[in-house]
């Protein structure tokens, strides 16, 4: 359980780590910021889905017991942020490749 935990903090702190790079770049990655406005709207559409999602998962990282609602939410929000995520990714990549 205490694996789990700190399994899922980590995984949280990934993923804000990696959308703050790409927002505002960072040189130990060798990452510039996002410029593209299309990328940068990606960026943003991430934004309030992962703050209800990081607050449900701080929830019950702290111990709290999720709710019957709270656990569709985070459902609901995971399969949103991996849609938000894979549409960002092939942006990215589009633009990679000059398209």
């Amino acid at each position: 359980s205490g694996d789990a935990k700190k399994d899922l903090e980590a995984e949280a702190d990934a993923f804000v780590k990696s959308v703050l790079a790409m927002q505002n770049g960072d040189p130990a990655l060798g990452l510039l910021a996002a410029e593209d406005p299309e990328i940068k709207d990606q960026l943003e559409n991430l934004g309030r889905p992962w703050e209800m999602f990081s607050a449900l998962v701080k929830k019950a990282v702290a111990g709290e017991a999720l709710q019957e609602d709270e656990l569709r939410e985070v459902s609901n929000l995971s399969i949103g942020l991996l849609i938000e995520s894979n549409r960002l990714n092939d942006l990215v990549q589009r633009r990679a490749l000059g398209q």
